[in-house]
Order: structure tokens, then sequence, then C-alpha cells
């Protein structure tokens, strides 16, 4: 008895498991690392994973990555498209923050002023963090349009004061590089941004 071996592929075929596909996600949710931290985050890598591990700490679900631009990519690169151009932007007790990603990179307009941690706490001096954030000013590695720029750290290798990394105040609304003129060595906020839900169906 001849059995058709095409056929038999295709039915062998059927019965595998079809390929998992992401949960894409519905809007893009900023929060922050519970503590402050200065310009050496072991790089980017190093920093993606320090808002990961936080998030996992405090039982915040997803796909998180740090708020930083490197000399290489910007924070605006990190979403494209759709996603861009029509996911809103919450803080992590919910209130709306932009419309989309493309107007949240217009930092000092967006529609709330502060950012909360994974802890909970608002990212403010003088609310529990320790090291504190220093005059709750956060790293950002971003030019004020979310753009590229050399202000970095050193893509976050450093915490000399011979480096400088572009920053701003989270409690008011500035642009991305308002202050140009902080050293690595200063301890700051580090926000971290939900890209994934980490789902898949």
């Amino acid at each position: 008895l001849k059995i058709n071996q095409k056929y038999l592929e295709a039915e062998l075929d059927k019965n595998k498991a079809p390929a998992s596909v992401p949960v894409p996600i519905t809007k893009i949710v900023v929060s922050a690392l519970s503590n402050a931290q200065n310009g050496n985050l072991g790089g980017i890598k190093g920093a993606d994973a320090k808002c990961q591990a936080d998030a996992q700490k405090y039982n915040k679900p997803g796909l998180w990555r740090a708020l930083l631009g490197t000399k290489s990519k910007s924070v605006q690169s990190f979403f494209t498209g759709s996603q861009a151009s029509s996911l809103k932007v919450y803080n992590s007790k919910n209130q709306l923050m932009a419309d989309n990603w493309n107007a949240f990179m217009k930092f000092d307009t967006r529609k709330q002023t502060y950012f909360y941690a994974f802890q909970g706490r608002k990212v403010d001096e003088g609310t529990g963090a320790s090291p504190d954030w220093a005059d709750a000013d956060m790293w950002s590695g971003a030019s004020n349009s979310g753009g590229t720029t050399s202000s970095t750290c050193n893509d976050w290798t450093s915490s000399s004061n011979s480096y400088t990394g572009c920053a701003n105040e989270v409690d008011s609304t500035q642009t991305f590089c308002q202050e140009t003129y902080h050293k690595c060595n200063e301890n700051l906020a580090v926000l971290c941004v939900r890209y994934g839900t980490g789902q898949t169906t």
C-alpha cells in the first residue's frame, strides 16, 4: 500500500500547534525605577534589565525598557508607525500623559506632570527614594525633540563627573534635555516604558 508522502506531511502539519503570536499592547505605560541611579547603568542593556527587574519585583506585568536614548538610538524611535501615532501614553496611575507617542516627544506639553515609580511613590524629591531623586531630575539621553544626543553618560556606562547626561525636572514640565549640565556621578530618576505585553496567543 503506497501512501502519498506529501499527503502525510500535510496531515502532520495540520496537527502542529499554531505558531504563537505576541499579544500587542493597547496603550503605552511609563513608570520609573523606584530609586535614583547614577549614569553607570551597565549600558543600555543594563538599564533595560533594571526596568524589567523592578517591574517584576512590584508585580507590574509586561515587557519594560529604560526610557533612555543613546548616541545611536533615539527614544523617539521606540515606537513607530501606527503605534507611535495611535497608542495613548499613560503614567502608572493610569493618568493620560499624551494622546500618542509622537505627542509625548513634546515632553514639556504632556497632560500630566508626574510619573510614579514601580514601588508606587511619586517621582519627586523627598518621597522616600534611596538614593533620592536629586531635585526631581531624570536622565533622558535625548534631544529636546526625542532625538539622539551625545550627552548620554557615555551611553550609560559612566558615573564619572567628566561625563554629562541630558536631563530634566519631572516635578515640572520641561523638554527632554532642558538641563545639559548634570554630571554622571549624580543620582537621578530613570523612567521605564512598557513596550510589550509579554503574552502570546
